[in-house]
């Protein structure tokens, strides 16, 4: 069986490079809301801001960052269950001592966040996300590298990164679209149409312009 290396980094994420991308196993949000009892740990891609992806590390084995819900393991998959007796446990071998005390470089710095948009209707005021290919009313999380510029969506499916790519070139205007993409840090030129300059100007969002400044828009219609 071929077995991947990981890193404890220095955000206390657990991390493996898949295909230049930097995926992190991530805490189901729901057994730490209390709506479950159980759920399977999953990789997603790794960001700073992300609570679920802390770990903490107390008598040789992995806890949520709460500090409450132990990682556990069966058939070879990953799962933390709020019955603290349900088996089995997950633990640390000595081996893993140099492994654990190493204070490893975080692979990325990326951002965990969104885009919306309001809409005005005879509703009232509507919230929608942006997403690949369309926007909904769903909150759809996106990943901003500020490494390389990327804004991406994640496939669980494929366990692949779609960035958001600009095709304004020399029109007056043009829709985004998404393409594959990675963390490689071999795209960070700002003279790639999948760079974007994100500014948090206020608590409420900023601006986004794409690698030739453009302001990223929003249509109602179309």
């Amino acid at each position: 069986m071929h077995v991947m290396n990981a890193r404890y980094d220095v955000f206390q994420r657990i991390s493996y490079n898949i295909n230049n991308t930097w995926l992190c196993i991530t805490a189901p949000e729901k057994v730490i809301k209390a709506e479950e009892t159980w759920d399977y740990v999953h990789l997603r891609p790794c960001t700073i801001n992300d609570p679920l992806q802390r770990w903490i590390i107390k008598n040789n084995s992995f806890w949520t960052a709460n500090g409450f819900y132990r990682l556990k393991d069966y058939n070879w998959y990953g799962y933390i269950s709020r019955n603290s007796g349900d088996r089995y446990n997950h633990t640390l071998d000595p081996s893993m001592n140099d492994w654990v005390n190493t204070i490893a470089t975080p692979g990325n710095i990326s951002i965990q966040t969104s885009i919306a948009w309001d809409l005005q209707t005879t509703e009232g005021q509507e919230r929608y996300f942006i997403r690949w290919g369309s926007s909904n009313k769903n909150t759809t999380p996106l990943y901003y590298n500020p490494e390389n510029g990327h804004l991406a969506q994640y496939d669980p499916i494929s366990g692949s990164l779609y960035c958001m790519y600009s095709q304004v070139d020399n029109y007056q205007w043009n829709w985004v679209k998404w393409k594959w993409c990675s963390d490689s840090l071999e795209s960070k030129s700002k003279g790639n149409p999948t760079f974007w300059n994100v500014f948090f100007e206020t608590d409420q969002g900023g601006m986004i312009t794409d690698y030739k400044g453009n302001a990223l828009r929003v249509t109602r219609y179309g």
